[in-house]
């Protein structure tokens, strides 16, 4: 592990629940590691691990994950904690890039001799052509280091002849899977305050009422880290004391299912339990965000 990357200076959840006060390391925290990386749920674990490995091979990375979950984030990380932190970091959005301007900036990078990062994201966007001269850059001798990201399943899209598979296995030996916001509520505490600190430019972190966490935990989060991090910046600016629950976007504050609220809710799931017939449709209520599949039914055939 690089020696100037302090473990230590990941967030980790504060006790106290839905209250907790600024990390005791903020200001390090916002210099070595981007929030995305805080937190200390099993996936954060993961993820950093994932990380750290990925820095100290030097290789070429595809970082993989829903949409807004940090991975361009994650490829800076990378970037500035490689040999190569101190050369350039060059970024291209396929999606928004004609592909003779992505020729243009391989045949760049080809020709280059100083060295460097290029992150290129959203690489499932790439013409076979180019995804043919990617993998040959990945079997020979490139100057460059290429961190590609996608929030599409790759491999189901190599499978239906969509993407080269010479490209996919040589990615492949080094892939990082960036987890979604709602299966690591157990950071949320960390990320909030991570992006407090960093909004705010000091290390002192910024309360939340127990109504605020519980709507914000209970929230989906369909755009992910980069959703958060847009609401609570809009918070910050117009709450300068402790953050209420109507302080939040309607969006989010109506997710909260906890004080007055929370009987009125276990009701109506006993009710509709009960007329459904059906105890599938009273367990399904509490499951995580996405996960719902149908009940298999009996036709009767």
């Amino acid at each position: 592990m690089p020696d100037h990357l302090d473990p230590n200076t990941f967030g980790f959840l504060m006790p106290g629940g839905a209250r907790w006060r600024g990390l005791p390391d903020g200001q390090s925290m916002k210099t070595h590691c981007p929030g995305v990386l805080g937190g200390s749920s099993p996936p954060a674990v993961e993820l950093r691990a994932a990380v750290m490995a990925a820095i100290e091979l030097e290789g070429s990375v595809l970082l993989m994950g829903e949409r807004g979950v940090g991975k361009e984030r994650i490829a800076r990380f990378i970037h500035a904690g490689s040999k190569a932190g101190n050369l350039p970091f060059e970024e291209v959005d396929c999606s928004r890039s004609f592909e003779d301007e992505l020729e243009g900036v391989l045949l760049r990078l080809e020709q280059g001799s100083a060295g460097g990062t290029c992150y290129l994201s959203r690489c499932e966007e790439l013409s076979l052509r180019l995804q043919g001269r990617l993998a040959d850059y990945l079997e020979g001798s490139f100057p460059i280091r290429l961190l590609l990201s996608s929030p599409r399943n790759l491999a189901a899209f190599t499978r239906a002849g969509l993407y080269s598979r010479r490209l996919f296995e040589g990615l492949s030996r080094s892939v990082i899977t960036v987890p979604p916001l709602r299966r690591r509520m157990r950071d949320l505490g960390s990320l909030l305050d991570h992006q407090a600190c960093e909004f705010e430019g000091s290390p002192g972190g910024r309360e939340f009422s127990p109504e605020a966490f519980g709507a914000l935990a209970t929230f989906p989060w369909p755009g992910n880290y980069l959703q958060l991090k847009a609401a609570l910046q809009g918070v910050l600016r117009a709450v300068k004391g402790t953050v209420e629950l109507h302080d939040l976007p309607a969006g989010i504050s109506g997710f909260w299912v906890g004080g007055a609220e929370a009987a009125e809710i276990n009701r109506l799931r006993d009710h509709l339990g009960v007329e459904a017939g059906s105890p599938w449709l009273s367990c399904r209520l509490d499951s995580e965000p996405g996960a719902i599949e149908s009940p298999h039914r009996n036709s009767g055939s």
